[in-house]
């Protein structure tokens, strides 16, 4: 790293320091997750002293801004709490552990790769201890904020698409042009820096802008619904807006029925939505298929191939404890197998194929374990919705993109669940 790197992280401490040491701040440390929040939107990353050639490529090693914050709040806030090791961390701890094995022994050949996702697993473990330190906080505190942050992506996406250019740090003058299917088409990509992680953010924010608008209906949040709206059909990824329907389907069915007024109304929007939707489709249905589909390029078969080979030639000869290593496919695949593919487009299978069946396993009980713990502190249906429909938008996104790479989505997502698991519980559901 650089002197000048040195000196920024070195002011950095010193500010989070004094911040969580302040008498104002101490009673208000969920202020620290408004930070985090503040510095994903920066998308900032400092370039570490390491490079490599690999694969034909020249690479540098990156480490996010945000990831380096998490860190620093994770240990500043340090109190009685942190001792006590919940099922979570015990989880995360062994993961991380198991990730770290393969590059302590030297096994690890693609460096870069390798701690692009291992930071994004380290950060899940330090959200949870950050969210464990500051316990029994007012999360509408943490989750209005995110209207602000669904309002500056989606006028940065807009801006984006004006200017045909990415306008962040580090990638300000990068094109949005995506050429998959032979033809340039824009996809913008906000905050998130890439297009199919911009079509995973927007939905991860529709979660939470739909839930704050049907908690509080005011300017703010609708403002944030429609420009996430926007932001997630300018991304033009599919699977995106997949997983906004699933949304808006939990939504609606959990959503109370007690009564005939309610059941009506619940009558008339599918009758008002399925028109709207018919009238769309046979209107613009031919210039949408175009869009979607020629122009942007039909990719889903591609995630058929690449899963099925993943399958037939990695997953079936792994062993329960270990796969082909952290961040690793690629290398792998060219100069084990001859094969030169894309990245694994799924989370969850990156993990079967690179970290073996025991890690898979731990990982989906990991998330069903926040996704419970979360329900039980939910004071009412709008909650319960929200978690639910965040759960399972972000299990749809994360297994059909590679989102093992997706720094942004990842951690808006587990400050997200994490919020819930340790929110205060005002009542009993009845």
């Amino acid at each position: 790293m650089s002197v000048r790197n040195y000196i920024i992280l070195f002011v950095l401490a010193i500010i989070m320091l004094i911040f969580n040491n302040l008498v104002y701040f101490k009673n208000k440390k969920y202020r620290n997750v408004i930070i985090l929040l503040l510095s994903i939107c920066s998308a900032m990353s400092i370039k570490l002293n390491y490079n490599q050639s690999i694969m034909g490529k020249d690479q540098y090693l990156y480490i996010s801004l945000t990831v380096l914050l998490i860190a620093m709040i994770a240990i500043f806030t340090i109190n009685h709490y942190t001792k006590k090791i919940s099922l979570d961390n015990f989880f995360m701890i062994i993961f991380l552990a198991l990730i770290f094995v393969p590059y302590i022994n030297n096994e690890i050949n693609d460096t870069v790769r390798f701690w692009l996702v291992a930071s994004v697993y380290i950060s899940i473990f330090f959200i949870g201890i950050i969210y464990k330190n500051i316990k029994g906080y007012d999360y509408n505190n943490i989750t209005n904020f995110f209207s602000y942050i669904a309002i500056y992506n989606g006028l940065l996406g807009i801006a984006q698409f004006i200017t045909n250019k990415k306008l962040l740090y580090g990638q300000f003058n990068d094109n949005i042009y995506y050429y998959q299917g032979g033809e340039a088409v824009k996809r913008v990509v906000g905050i998130a820096g890439t297009n199919n992680a911009g079509g995973n953010l927007g939905c991860i924010l529709f979660a939470i802008v739909f839930f704050n608008y049907v908690k509080r209906k005011n300017k703010i949040n609708l403002i944030a619904l429609i420009l996430t709206s926007i932001f997630s059909i300018l991304t033009l990824t599919r699977i995106g807006y997949l997983g906004i329907i699933v949304i808006l389907c939990i939504h609606f069915i959990i959503s109370k029925w007690n009564s005939k007024d309610k059941i009506l109304r619940k009558v008339l929007t599918i009758i008002i939505v399925a028109i709207v939707v018919g009238l769309i489709l046979a209107i613009f249905g031919s210039q949408i298929y175009h869009i979607l589909f020629e122009q942007r390029g039909d990719t889903q078969d591609s995630r058929g191939i690449q899963f099925q080979f993943l399958f037939n030639n990695i997953i079936k000869h792994n062993s329960l404890w270990n796969g082909i290593g952290t961040g690793q496919y690629t290398f792998y695949a060219l100069y084990s197998l001859g094969y030169n593919d894309l990245d694994i487009h799924s989370q969850y299978i990156s993990i079967l194929v690179e970290n073996g069946i025991i890690m898979f396993i731990l990982f989906i009980v990991l998330n069903v374990y926040l996704m419970i713990g979360a329900l039980k502190k939910c004071d009412n249906r709008t909650e319960i919705a929200f978690v639910i429909s965040l759960f399972f938008a972000n299990l749809i996104v994360c297994n059909f993109n590679p989102n093992q790479y997706y720094i942004v989505n990842n951690l808006l997502y587990y400050l997200l669940m994490y919020c819930f698991v340790y929110k205060k519980k005002i009542k009993s559901l009845t």
